[in-house]
């Protein structure tokens, strides 16, 4: 004849389930039940990169999770347990989804794709003159073959260093820094 297991309080499964579901790959919900070497273990390789943690959860909530006592944590309501379950994963499925659609999906994101602040080399030619030259009427950008830009600028008051209403600078722009790199005046 078995002997009957012992069971948690509702209220330590409910910890240690919404410490395993959201602070896992810390390996804190093993912390929390007093299995330390697993929990460093957890903690160092990040729950097994989410795997180890997301096998927990699961045996947290089919009442199979045990304390270093052996105390099972009993899920006492498995339809709420597991709705909040499903509603992380498809909070996190629709989130990471918003990501790839906006470009901004951190670490799993491709090299290729830029963040919202990445300007172009004519967006940092325009505000680099604008910035320097105060008001300006317009701003033609062309390419030069040696990957450099020429700039010309047009404005209504003249500039300082010239004194003319048109000049023409030779750009360089380093568009991985987010930088102008040379700005040199070449004529009218």
């Amino acid at each position: 004849m078995e002997t009957p297991t012992a069971t948690a309080k509702p209220s330590e499964f409910w910890t240690v389930f919404l410490l395993g579901l959201f602070l896992g790959v810390f390996g804190i919900h093993r912390f929390y039940a007093r299995k330390f070497k697993s929990g460093i273990v957890q903690l160092v390789t990040f729950g097994g990169l989410g795997i180890w943690t997301f096998i927990d959860v699961i045996t947290i909530l089919l009442s199979k999770f045990k304390n270093s006592n052996g105390v099972v944590f009993t899920n006492p309501k498995p339809k709420v347990a597991w709705g909040i379950f499903a509603a992380v994963c498809i909070l996190g499925i629709i989130s990471k989804a918003n990501d790839k659609e906006t470009g901004s999906g951190g670490s799993g994101g491709s090299s290729s794709s830029h963040s919202s602040s990445h300007k172009s080399a004519r967006s940092l030619i325009q505000d680099y003159a604008r910035s320097h030259y105060g008001k300006i009427e317009s701003i033609d950008i062309d390419n030069y073959t040696d990957g450099s830009y020429q700039v010309k600028i047009y404005s209504s008051s003249g500039y300082q260093d010239t004194g003319y209403k048109t000049a023409t600078y030779k750009v360089s722009v380093d568009e991985s820094a987010q930088e102008v790199t040379s700005w040199r005046y070449v004529g009218e």
